[in-house]
């Protein structure tokens, strides 16, 4: 009886850390808003870089980011998934270039205070990205 009683608890205490966590994510998303500020399609324009401004609240400040997408596709309520800066993208939005439908270059050097900073977007082709000063 009380294995059974214990053992229920720790089941209801995992799905409720479960609900909370979902509900959590989604109440973040809906705290936070993206302006874009500039877009760079691919050659082939099967993608674009976005660039876009990313604000969560006035405690956390703004924050320049960049996704890659399909380019048919709107930019979503969510965290670039490239590159994330500090600072607003007047102030820290980096140029962007395609080589080709695969390689990317952002003009700004890698230095440790990215958030984020993938040097690979992973689809059916992939896409490198480099970073040049």
């Amino acid at each position: 009886m009380v294995k059974t009683s214990i053992s229920a608890i720790i089941l209801f205490s995992l799905a409720a850390a479960l609900v909370f966590y979902y509900f959590a994510e989604g109440l973040s998303e809906g705290l936070c808003s993206n302006k874009i500020y500039r877009e760079y399609p691919s050659p082939d324009r099967s993608l674009k870089a976005v660039v876009f401004q990313r604000e969560c609240g006035p405690s956390s400040g703004a924050t320049t980011q960049i996704s890659l997408i399909d380019a048919a596709e709107t930019l979503e309520n969510r965290a670039g998934n490239i590159l994330v800066l500090k600072g607003k993208p007047e102030n820290a939005a980096p140029a962007i270039a395609w080589k080709s439908e695969q390689e990317m270059i952002i003009y700004r050097a890698i230095d440790g205070n990215e958030f984020k900073a993938e040097t690979r977007y992973d689809r059916e082709t992939p896409v490198k990205i480099d970073y040049q000063k």
